[in-house]
């Protein structure tokens, strides 16, 4: 072994068998010389294609050889090294299956930039030089993706193993913002060569984007402006830290940022996890549009129809389920927002969802909370659909209060009829949203009155004391000034009864806050990431306008003590947040929130 070139060329196969017959001097030498980073690059060169040849020696009992191979910095060597080092990975992969997960996490590591250094100016990487347009990561990512491609044609498993080493290589939640949108970007481009792996690609990506967003409560997306680096941070009040959308830079992206160009001293400072988030939901969001898009920038409606249904998969199985999102589920507001069918089906998915017994009470509930939020906030939504899907809403309640009418028992509890106030909620938030459009006309108003809300609101169920107070009471002074409905003697016998109960089980507004607890979800609330925000949703959403009703609608004949309860009502509207009563102020809905 005295001589380097001798070993190269003749003993690698022999030291290998030896190694196999217990003699291991020879074998150590060769893992000592693998390790040393002064190695000639012919030396090397030679070696792993001595290794490549005897590919088929390399049992588990070269375990520590082969893993000081595939540890070796090939990335920073010359072109002939690279080809040498990848050959030699295909090779191993195809004669030693039990290697392949070792291999693939090894190359999926280098997908994160916090795993390559760049190479020193004298060395010479790749086949060519780096240039302005292309930077060393990007080279990395590049021959990465280009040898898993290799493998592919020679492992016909490697997809099952390659999303086993994806999930234990993601970077953790606490990793800096660029280690985390690179991986999700590199993640991204293996769905081109592998959309088999598209779905379970999805669901990594948005378990990760869930996961963040849960823990970036929308009091702490922005640092107080008054924020001490030096000290702990602390979540500022939503109060404190409005701003106006158009006036952010959305610049958050700290891998495209450039590190000479300071942040406007005026705007509002992401918090390192909001950074994080907005970044990576403007990575999905462009995922979103580039594959339902073709080159030339129609909807690519063939790419579409395998693309949603696995969205629409993977937001059922992470998303739905999840409570406190606040941005995670604006991919499929985005999606649905590309073409009519796209929001029909989204809403089909959702309708299915809500109508099916055997799904969990708090799912179906979730449902409607999605199909109300989507309604009301997509400025995309064409009110014919809105119309439709208020029919078939109110279908569904009245054939569910006949059911009830048969029995000989009725009881006003959330737990049994969960799905049935949820679904009356939406209703109620949808009509307060488009009051303007749908009571707006006398065609209108028409459709509006054949939906028999006068029996909704007084059936025995008594849906008006499980919804929302801010819905409840802007909803109330809508259909009141229309004449489509009268609420307020409900609502005082309500606040009566709770009046008389107090604090106990029966009361219904502690039950809405702990039996309820998606009571106060609205999963489309404004959307306040700027980067992401700015360019993909703020264009499609509709803001909350408030219910201030013009004098001069038209209304019938009222007795002077009406119009007083109303005029009082119209006072609340003013002078408490939202359209509440002073006695609501503790379940002001976000649903009405404007950034």
């Amino acid at each position: 072994m005295g001589d380097k070139g001798k070993t190269t060329t003749l003993r690698v196969k022999e030291l290998l068998q030896e190694h196999k017959q217990g003699e291991d001097t020879n074998y150590n030498r060769l893992i000592l010389q693998l390790s040393n980073r002064e190695i000639k690059v012919d030396v090397l060169v030679g070696l792993l294609n001595q290794l490549q040849a005897s590919a088929i020696l390399l049992n588990s009992d070269c375990e520590e050889l082969v893993v000081t191979v595939l540890k070796l910095d090939w990335m920073y060597h010359e072109a002939k090294v690279q080809q040498a080092y990848m050959d030699l990975v295909a090779a191993i992969a195809s004669a030693q299956t039990i290697y392949l997960h070792h291999i693939l996490q090894l190359l999926l590591s280098k997908l994160s930039p916090e795993n390559l250094v760049a190479p020193s100016k004298d060395k010479k990487v790749l086949s060519g030089s780096i240039t302005r347009d292309t930077s060393w990561s990007e080279i990395c990512y590049a021959t990465v993706h280009s040898t898993i491609q290799s493998l592919l044609s020679l492992v016909p498993t490697l997809p099952k193993h390659l999303m086993k080493a994806i999930l234990n290589v993601l970077p953790s939640i606490s990793s800096p913002n660029e280690v985390q949108v690179a991986f999700i970007k590199n993640l991204f481009y293996v769905t081109s060569y592998l959309p088999e792996l598209r779905k379970d690609i999805l669901e990594v990506v948005l378990n990760r984007i869930t996961e963040l967003d849960v823990h970036c409560p929308r009091g702490e997306i922005f640092l107080p402006s008054n924020y001490d680096t030096d000290a702990d941070s602390s979540s500022g009040e939503m109060e404190d830290m409005q701003f106006d959308m158009d006036d952010v830079s959305g610049r958050t992206d700290t891998s495209t940022a450039s590190a000479d160009e300071p942040m406007e001293s005026s705007s509002p400072r992401l918090g390192d996890v909001a950074a994080t988030l907005d970044a990576l939901m403007f990575s999905l969001l462009t995922y979103c549009k580039e594959t339902c898009h073709n080159k030339k920038g129609e909807v690519d409606m063939k790419e579409s129809r395998t693309f949603i249904p696995q969205l629409f998969q993977v937001f059922g199985k992470v998303v739905l389920p999840t409570h406190a999102s606040n941005h995670v589920q604006y991919c499929l507001f985005y999606v649905s927002s590309l073409r009519k069918s796209f929001a029909d089906a989204f809403l089909d998915y959702l309708w299915k969802k809500f109508v099916d017994p055997n799904t969990a009470a708090v799912m179906r509930q979730s449902a409607a909370s999605y199909i109300a939020s989507l309604l009301s906030r997509g400025n995309f939504i064409a009110l014919g659909i809105i119309t439709a899907s208020l029919e078939l809403m109110a279908k569904w309640i009245h054939s569910y209060i006949d059911n009830q009418e048969m029995s000989s028992r009725i009881r006003q509890d959330v737990d049994i009829h969960r799905p049935f106030y949820s679904i009356c909620q939406a209703m109620f938030y949808i009509i307060v949203y488009h009051y303007k459009d749908l009571l707006g006309s006398e065609k209108g108003h028409r459709f509006v009155m054949s939906l028999n809300l006068d029996r909704i609101v007084s059936c025995k169920l008594n849906p008006l004391s499980f919804s929302l107070p801010s819905i409840v009471n802007i909803f109330a002074t809508v259909t009141r000034r229309y004449q489509v409905v009268f609420c307020y003697t409900i609502l005082e016998r309500n606040a009566r009864v709770v009046e008389l109960v107090g604090d106990t089980s029966s009361g219904y507004m502690r039950q809405m806050s702990i039996d309820n607890p998606l009571g106060t979800f609205f999963p489309f609330d404004p959307y306040l990431l700027p980067r992401s925000g700015s360019q993909f949703i703020k264009p499609l959403y509709k803001e909350w306008e408030g219910c201030g009703i013009s004098s001069s609608t038209p209304q019938t004949k009222q007795t002077e003590e009406e119009e007083d309860e109303f005029r009082i009502y119209e006072e609340h509207l003013q002078e408490v947040p939202l359209g509440l009563m002073p006695s609501s102020l503790s379940a002001i809905s976000p649903g009405f929130m404007s950034p």
